[in-house]
Formats: structure tokens, sequence, C-alpha cells
């Protein structure tokens, strides 16, 4: 079968659904029963990039704004191109059906719907209401729809009013690459060496809920100063260089991460909502302490393998640190959970056995 792929979301510096979409890649590019036309609407991650100009697939790229590539030049390579299949793994998709040509789309969450949920910044407002425009008006047009956990895909199915049952093949976990290669000059650089740290990894998007931690951090400072707070992921934070005890790293290579994590006396994931949450998994995977909120989805990934907060109580951190001591969470198990069960191998046979259904 000829399978046309969308990964413009592998760009530079790619993260959440770029990271799903990239290790699904690399996995199907290992199995040769298919033929692969990848596009881009911009430039790709580097090492997709020389992975697929070694294959013998073929990868075009025209640079134009995601709604322009998705809406006018997909449906035009998938006409001159003719797959038999195409797969759009990070929520949108072209609304324009081509007829016999078969669409597979994973929808990575609906935070983009929900009114509560109102982002700031003029981007993500515009690339909200691309998405919900998207998925309103085509959703009809999908012949397969899967996502990247059980919550979220019940949650399409319910607000969507699709009866039928759900299909454990279209639920792709995330999966993560975990090379226990940590670049320790980081902490240096950080002045972090000998210090207590809490580390979080969260976007400015009012959903990271970075704002309430930021709060709770400062509440946790008036009866314990030792600690530094220690943000990725949100270089332009208006709270950028406000207090002295809270530091926002630049862009950080995936060691630098790693060993941020590793050496983290509490790493903390706040998110009000996710499609999935990777910083999740990172965190079981590398450091015995996770503290992370209590929605349902990250009930679904953590299980019993992290500790749970109210992301509303500005005081889970104090009350954290005083009853440490009574948790005990055994961490290699907690490893052997993760390779286990968000495993690319996995995750990518899946999306195959969903591509066989068409043939």
């Amino acid at each position: 079968m000829k399978i046309l792929i969308n990964i413009s979301v592998i760009g530079k510096n790619h993260r959440g659904m770029g990271v799903f979409a990239k290790q699904i890649v690399k996995e199907l590019l290992l199995n040769n029963s298919n033929e692969y036309l990848f596009v881009s609407g911009n430039n790709i991650d580097d090492e997709i990039y020389e992975i697929i100009s070694l294959s013998r697939h073929k990868f075009i790229q025209f640079n134009s704004p995601l709604p322009i590539f998705e809406q006018v030049i997909i449906p035009l390579l998938i006409i001159k191109h003719k797959p038999d299949i195409c797969w759009f793994p990070s929520n949108t998709f072209p609304l324009l059906k081509i007829t016999k040509v078969k669409y597979i789309a994973t929808i990575c969450d609906l935070i983009f719907l929900k009114d509560e949920i109102r982002p700031t910044l003029i981007y993500q407002r515009i690339g909200r209401l691309y998405r919900a425009i998207n998925i309103r008006y085509g959703i009809c047009n999908l012949d397969v729809i899967t996502s990247i956990s059980r919550t979220v895909i019940n949650e399409i199915y319910e607000v969507f009013k699709i009866n039928k049952e759900i299909s454990m093949q279209h639920i792709l976990y995330v999966a993560q690459e975990f090379k226990d290669i940590a670049d320790p000059i980081i902490l240096n650089k950080l002045r972090l060496v000998n210090k207590k740290y809490i580390y979080t990894i969260a976007g400015t998007a009012p959903h990271k809920n970075l704002i309430f931690l930021i709060n709770s951090f400062l509440k946790l400072c008036k009866v314990n100063d030792e600690y530094t707070l220690v943000v990725s992921g949100a270089v332009n934070s208006e709270y950028s260089n406000k207090y002295p005890n809270i530091l926002f790293t630049p862009f950080i290579s995936e060691e630098e991460k790693t060993s941020l994590i590793e050496n983290a006396e509490l790493f903390v994931f706040p998110s009000l909502m996710e499609g999935f949450g990777i910083p999740l998994i990172e965190g079981l995977y590398y450091n015995p302490n996770i503290l992370v909120s209590d929605i349902e989805i990250f009930r679904e990934i953590g299980k019993d393998y992290v500790r749970y907060f109210d992301p509303y109580n500005e005081n889970f951190l104090i009350e954290y640190l005083e009853n440490k001591s009574r948790i005990n969470i055994n961490h290699q198990e907690a490893k052997e959970y993760v390779l286990n069960n968000f495993n690319s191998k996995k995750t990518a046979k899946k999306l195959e056995e969903v591509f066989n259904e068409f043939k």
C-alpha cells in the first residue's frame, strides 16, 4: 500500500505530538511492507530527515502556514500521488475528502474545545480556532479515529456522539526513547550542583497550570526556603527573572533534560488537562519522586506508580514534603512498567494493523 503521512509536527525543537509522531515514523521505516510518502509544511527534525533520506521512501516539503498546507497543498499531493491511505498524527487534517483515499487521524486531545481553557497569546488563539473548526466540520470524513489514550478516545466518542465500540487497536500510546544518557554539565550551567530543586516541564498555555505551580512554590518558600523551582518549556513566561529562587531554563537537549529529571528532589507535572503527558512517563523512568495532578488521564497512565495532588490546592507542596516519608514506590518496577507499556514498537504495530484493515 502507498501511505501518505503528514510529518509537519516533527519540526525543529518539537515537543508532545512531535515526539509521538517521530517514534512511530522511525518504527514504520523499519518495515518495508508499505510505500510511504512523507510530507511537511516546514523544516523537520534533522534525525528523522536523515533516516527518511537514507530509505527508499519519498519526502516532499512545501513551506507554508499549517492551514494552507493541510487544506490546499495536501489534497493536491493526494490527487497527484494517489495514496491508498493518509495518516494525520496531530489533531488536524484536510477537510476535503478525496474519493477512495482512506483518512486516519490521531486526535491527541480536545483541549481546544474547552470553554474554560482560553489561551492568552494570539498564535495560541488562532491555533485553537483552527483545530476546533477542523474537527467539528471534518470528523465525519475520517475513516478511522485513533488517539493516544483511552481517556481521550472516550471523550471524542462522547462529544461527537459516535455510537460504536472502541477498539484497543485505535489507542496509540505515546512512546519515548530512554537512553540513560544524561548531560550533568547542565547542572553546572544552571548552578544547581549540590542544590535541592523541584523540576517541572510546563508550557505557558492555561491548561499547563504553571501559574498555580509558581504560587504553590512561593507558599512553600515561606515555610521552607531551601528549594529552587526549575521550569523547562516556558522560556517566554512573564515570571522569568521575577523571583530569585525560580529558574526558567533555555531550550535544552534530551540529555540535559534527563539530567535535570534524575537529579531533582521532586518532579512535578501540574496540568489541568492533557491528552497524554509525555513528561509523566519520563519522570516515571528517571526519578522515583513524581508528583502529578489528580486528573483522569494521569490516573490512566501513572496508575499507582506516582503520587497525586489536587491541582487547585496551592498547599500541595507543603503537604507532600511533610508526608513524603510515609510513601514508598518501587522505582525499578515503575521503570519496567514504562518500558513494557509505552513502547514504540507496540504502538507502531497497532498503527500498521489499522493500515492493514484497508488491504
